[in-house]
Formats: C-alpha cells, sequence, structure tokens
C-alpha cells in the first residue's frame, strides 16, 4: 500500500483496503480515504463503538478528529483531540489542533511527568501528520539538548495474543515481523498503545533464547516508543540507544509462511521519563500555542522571551513570535521576527501568508517581491507561497491578478481559511459584495474561530449601512479575539452611524486601553465627540493624534472644523491648508471647504473627504 500511496494512487489504495477487516488495515484505509476527502467512510472505518474507543490509540483519535473538522463537527472533533492528547500528551499536532478550536485547554494539566502513556519522539507513529513541521517544539527537545542530560531509551512494549498492531509505520506483518492477532477484547483501550518492533531486533534461539542480551539499536530507526518510567539514572551513557532486554520467542507453528512470524515478548530493565527541566520547556512552548489560539498575544510574547536560546532561536519559535506580533499591530517587530524565522530555517513556509500581509501593511513592495520569489523557489505547491503572492499583487492593486494567485491557494489547500479571508478582501476591494461575502462565509466553514472572516463580512455590512448585522457580525469577532483594538473601534464606528454615540464611545475607550497608540480609534473617537459638541476633548485627541502620524491629511481636516466650530477661523485655514499639501488629490474638497469658511457658512459632514 505504501508503494501505491506514494505513487500517488490513491484509488487503488482506497479498493485493496476498502473490504479488509484488520485493524492495522481499516487505519491505513481511514488515512486514504481523509486524502480522498470521503471523510464519512474515514469516520466509518477509525470508529470500534460509539464511545471513545478508535483505531490507532492517540494517532487515531487525531486523525478522526480531523476527519470531524473536515465534516464541520467542530464538538465532536475536540472530543478526539482530548482523547488523543489523553492517550498521548507528546502527540503536538492534536494539541495545537484542540487549542484552535478550544484554546481554554488546561495544558499543565495535559503535560504531566507521571502521565502513564508512552512518550514518543522523533518519528511518523501511525499518521503522516505526526511531527509534520520541520522544526517542531518536541523535535527542537532532542535537537537542541546538547548536553547529554536527557536519555532515551528505546522499548518494545510487551504484547500478548490479544493485540493488534494499530497502524502501518510499525508492526507490519510483512516488515516487522508479526503476525495479526485475535481481536477480540477490544474493549481496553490500552491496548491499543503504540507497539515498536525495530526490524534489527534478531530472532533468539538455542541457549541464548530468555537470557538478557544487550542490543544496540541503529539510530536510522525513525519509529520507536518509549514507555515513561524510573531508573533514568541508570541508562548508561555511551550511547542513548543502548537498552539491556530479556528477548524470549514463540514460533506460531500453524503458519506455513517461508520464513514465520514471530511473538516477541519482551521485558525491559529501563524505561525514560522526561526531565522536569525538559517538561517545564514543553509546558512553556504549549502555553506560547495556546496564548495564540486565545489571542492573548501580550502573554504569548512574554512566554516567548523567557524561552532558552537555543530553543528560541528556531525557525518554530520565530515564526510563533512573528504571529504575536503581527495580531497586535506591531507591524515592524514582525517583519523582523519572520525575516529571522526565514534565515534560520530557509524552507518553513507555514506563516509566510501573515509574512506577506505585514509586508503588505508595511507598504513594503520590493521586500514583499523578493518574498514572494523566495518562496515560490522553494516549493510551487504550497498554498502559503501563492498567498504570498497573492497579497504583492493585492499591494499593487492588481485585484483581479491577486485573486487569480489566491484562488490557487484554495485549490492547493481547499481548507486554508486565510486565502479565502483575503480573496474576500480582493472582492471587497473591487466593491463585489456578494462574492467577498461567499469567500469571508468559506472561510469561517473552513475555522469557525478565523475572526478575521467575520470582520469582513461586518466591514461589507457596514459599507451597505446595514448597522445591525454589521453589529452582530464585529461582536461575533471580538467574542474570539477580544484583545484586537481594531475590532472595538469597528464596532464602535457601526454604533456611531447607528446612532448610537454613547455605546460608541464606550468601544473606543476599550480600544484605547487595549491599544493606545491605534490612530484609528483616536480619530473615530474624535468624531464621535465632535458631534455630541464636546470641542475641547476632541481637540486634545487630534492633537495628540497628529503628533504621531502629522503627514495626514484627514487630521488636519477634522481640526480645521474644529476650530470653525470654535469661531477660530485662521486656524481653521491654516489647517485646510496644511491638509491640502499633503493630500492634493483632494484638493477640490479641501477647497469648498475653505469657501465655506470665508462664506462662514456651515461645514459638510465629516465623511466628506
Amino acid at each position: 500500500m505504501g508503494i501505491i500511496e506514494g505513487e500517488n494512487k490513491l484509488y487503488k489504495a482506497y479498493h485493496l483496503l476498502k473490504d479488509n477487516i484488520s485493524l492495522g488495515n481499516r487505519y491505513k484505509f481511514a488515512l486514504v480515504c481523509m486524502k480522498m476527502q470521503k471523510y464519512e467512510e474515514a469516520e466509518k472505518a477509525l470508529k470500534l463503538s460509539d464511545d471513545l474507543q478508535v483505531i490507532g490509540g492517540a494517532p487515531g483519535c487525531y486523525l478522526l478528529g480531523m476527519t470531524l473538522e473536515r465534516l464541520a463537527r467542530q464538538r465532536d472533533a475536540i472530543k478526539y483531540y482530548s482523547r488523543a492528547i489523553e492517550l498521548d500528551p507528546t502527540l503536538w499536532v492534536a494539541f495545537e489542533r484542540l487549542c484552535k478550536l478550544e484554546p481554554k485547554a488546561n495544558y499543565d494539566a495535559i503535560f504531566k511527568e507521571d502521565h502513564p502513556v508512552m512518550v514518543a519522539f522523533n518519528g511518523s507513529i501511525g499518521s503522516k501528520d505526526y511531527f509534520n513541521k520541520t522544526g517542531s517544539p518536541l523535535n527542537n527537545l532532542i535537537q537542541n539538548n546538547t548536553q547529554g542530560k536527557f536519555q532515551i531509551s528505546y522499548l518494545v512494549v510487551l504484547i500478548n495474543n490479544k493485540q493488534e498492531v494499530p497502524h502501518d509505520t510499525i508492526g507490519n506483518e510483512n516488515r516487522g515481523g508479526l503476525k495479526s492477532m485475535d481481536n477480540s477484547n477490544l474493549g481496553d483501550t490500552k491496548k491499543f498503545l503504540r507497539v515498536a518492533v525495530p526490524n534489527a531486533l534478531p530472532a533468539v534461539s538455542g541457549p541464548s533464547a530468555g537470557k538478557r542480551t544487550s542490543i544496540k539499536i541503529p539510530q536510522k530507526i525513525k519509529n520507536f516508543n518509549v514507555v515513561p518510567g524510573k531508573n533514568t539514572e541508570e541508562l548508561k551513557t555511551e550511547t542513548p540507544f543502548t537498552l539491556a532486554i530479556n528477548t524470549t520467542t514463540q514460533f506460531n507453528q500453524k503458519s506455513t509462511d517461508e520464513s514465520p512470524p514471530l511473538r516477541h515478548s519482551f521485558k525491559a530493565r529501563h524505561t525514560a521519563k522526561i526531565e522536569p527541566t525538559m517538561l517545564s520547556l514543553l509546558k512553556q512552548i504549549a502555553g506560547t500555542v495556546q496564548y495564540l489560539a486565545a489571542y492573548k498575544c501580550s502573554e504569548a510574547i512574554k512566554l516567548i522571551k523567557q524561552l532558552p536560546k537555543n530553543q528560541y532561536n528556531t525557525g518554530w519559535t520565530l515564526t510563533q513570535l512573528g504571529r504575536a506580533l503581527f495580531e497586535s499591530l506591531r507591524y515592524t517587530e514582525a517583519e523582523k521576527a519572520y525575516r529571522e524565522a526565514l534565515n534560520v530555517d530557509p524552507c518553513r513556509l507555514e506563516g509566510v501568508e501573515y509574512y506577506s500581509t505585514c509586508l503588505w501593511h508595511l507598504k513594503k513592495h520590493v521586500d514583499l517581491c523578493t518574498l514572494s520569489n523566495q518562496v515560490l523557489k522553494i516549493s510551487l505547491f504550497s498554498a502559503e507561497a501563492w498567498c504570498a503572492v497573492g497579497n504583492f499583487f493585492s499591494l499593487q492593486k492588481e485585484h483581479e491578478t491577486a485573486l487569480k494567485y489566491f484562488k490557487r491557494a484554495i485549490q492547493l489547500n481547499p481548507h486554508c481559511a486565510y486565502a479565502y479571508t483575503l480573496s474576500g478582501h480582493e472582492y471587497a476591494a473591487n466593491e463585489d459584495f456578494d462574492n467577498a461575502r461567499k469567500c469571508y462565509q468559506k472561510a469561517i466553514s473552513c475555522d469557525e474561530r478565523h475572526y478575521n472572516a467575520f470582520w469582513g463580512m461586518g466591514n461589507i455590512c457596514l459599507r451597505q449601512e446595514k448597522y445591525d448585522q454589521a453589529i452582530q457580525y464585529f461582536r461575533n469577532a471580538i467574542r474570539i479575539n477580544y484583545k484586537s483594538s481594531v475590532l472595538h473601534t469597528y464596532l464602535g464606528m457601526t454604533y456611531f452611524h447607528n446612532k448610537q454615540g454613547n455605546e460608541a464611545l464606550d468601544c473606543f475607550e476599550k480600544a484605547e486601553k487595549l491599544d493606545p497608540e491605534n490612530p484609528l480609534n483616536k480619530y473615530q473617537k474624535a468624531t464621535v465627540l465632535i458631534s455630541t459638541n464636546k470641542f475641547t476633548e476632541a481637540l486634545n485627541v487630534l492633537e495628540e493624534l497628529r503628533i504621531k502620524v502629522p503627514k495626514e491629511a484627514p487630521i488636519h481636516v477634522l481640526i480645521g472644523k474644529i476650530h470653525k466650530k470654535m469661531g477660530n477661523k485662521d486656524k481653521a485655514l491654516a489647517h485646510f491648508n496644511m491638509a491640502m499639501d499633503l493630500d492634493p488629490k483632494e484638493s477640490n474638497v479641501i477647497k469648498s471647504l475653505i469657501d465655506r469658511l470665508e462664506r462662514d457658512t456651515d461645514l459638510p459632514e465629516e465623511n466628506e473627504i
């Protein structure tokens, strides 16, 4: 099956495995169904019963959670992701998905030193997605531990006659020397813990059978398991892969195979256990993921900055830092973090879509062009790379071209919510609100916590003067990302247009507490204060804003209007002239303001420029 899958002939694997009832092959069948988007069949293949019993243990629960996510059954997916982590707290991808759907997960309760299940490092255990990211935190723990303190012993788990190897990467009948066993007594989920039988283990017979044998397992073996326990101080420092075990063999007399399969019964003298320092580091990294999933960016940044230098200077960590800074609207710092991440790990494309958006906000045309070329050289089949290209053309105001590349990103990854959102932004820029709405809705169906899409829906309703609907969408976005100053600002703007001035001011106050430097919030707050004839307060807000962003024409226009209301015509004329110098394109509008000022007539509404 692996050869067929490697040839990308999934249909052949599908038909070969469809009617196979062995548990290992049912797991393989579910993998194929997942890749072929046959999610209902994948779910049916993985489930042993209606409860939480799933083929493949923790990897099986993770795969089922992914399947349920594709079926838009997020609540059920959370249940199986939680079960996967309960079985194996080191299944990092399950933890990431759980935090994405349920950011209030208690990682302190997950990563416990005395957790009874096996601890697995370095390898693909049962699922191709397991540790699928280069430089993942757990791999970093191993690769960067140069002091030799963290010893890992390879353990072969006791196998009895009622167990079945649950997945494709280990214990295969044709590769691991094991025969399919009786599938009865499936109720005990502990029996579905992963089994690692390295091909290097010799068949022991004769006088040496049953004696203690020291076996050095080659480092090239990728699939292994470690059982947490005690006596790690007894491990030999000569090599972390030396294990003293008792070996016995039993031949299956009924087998007619040329090389009869063996049933190995191993008792290990040593087990491995995560050191407290490593466990603390793992919790710190897990806290970063959880804070980011909950959009608690300041807390995430604080945790990241506390990481040891060898963990901080990794592509994964710097990408997380860049995302936290990006969500905090600290684009200059975010750009630096993303750039360092690519320097450390040039092939890391995860996060490039947000890096390119960061450059879009900073209006860095050349840098965005360079990034687009760089990532396309790495991979033409990465959705993140094509999002970067789309952002480049969006910055050039070539919206139709940008849409073409965002569609390519969606074609490569139909579940990339951000690609749909970026497409929605381009449609909205072209005032094609129907297609923009469809894109935002698709993004929400891919990720129900994708607040960017809720903001897009609210912005469309705001522009169409559907204020009640806009308020609801902005509230939904704020429920997901309460600490976003921009979302509170847009909600306040909507309240103001809906003639709810007090509610608008409350939103602007909240936004100011979250981000005192938000210029849009200060401008909109001054607009509301002017409408309530609080000219002095409005002028103070605008003067503070003018110092921080002195080259924005609308600020001078609004200050000029306030001085006109207060009878200071000379100051009003001076600010109108400044606005005309800063934005010559709006000279006709500003000249009309000056004419009305000289005629001493009422000024137009503030949204006229």
